[in-house]
């Protein structure tokens, strides 16, 4: 994934990085040392590539979790989303994740708004929202489909 976009902010810098994951990750640790970082897919054109970006934001997740993202975190393409009875869509996987995090997260917030939190908050980590050729939805609340429009 070498042409991901990331809006990257915390308290006193924000700006837009595009690289792979593995280069942002070292950019943030190297200048920031922390801080808020953002997936935008609100410009990606197909559900595929997407689904992959999505996928790879995941599995940092996961591993900021310390968990093991080959265990945790799953991308299912079309074929193998109908097979298991998901429909015929991309769908991404991380039961081991927060609260409901695909549900916040297909609705424009922070994946940790979870049960009991604000579902209006603006710091979502992924903007999902608005894109014209594909939309998210959850399945469970521990999955995201990226479903062509």
């Amino acid at each position: 994934m070498n042409d991901m976009r990331w809006d990257i902010s915390c308290s006193s810098f924000c700006c837009t990085f595009n690289g792979s994951i593995e280069s942002m990750q070292r950019w943030v640790k190297q200048r920031l040392g922390s801080a808020t970082v953002k997936l935008d897919l609100r410009e990606v054109a197909d559900a595929e590539t997407a689904a992959r970006q999505l996928h790879e934001w995941v599995r940092w997740q996961a591993k900021e979790f310390g968990q093991d993202p080959d265990i945790e975190v799953v991308l299912f393409d079309p074929e193998r989303g109908e097979e298991c009875g998901y429909g015929r869509v991309w769908r991404v996987m991380w039961e081991a994740g927060p609260f409901e995090w695909a549900v916040s997260l297909t609705l424009g917030c922070s994946m940790y708004s979870g049960d009991m939190g604000s579902y209006g908050n603006e710091d979502a980590q992924v903007l999902l929202l608005g894109n014209k050729h594909w939309y998210a939805e959850p399945y469970y609340g521990f999955d995201i489909g990226i479903i062509p429009d």
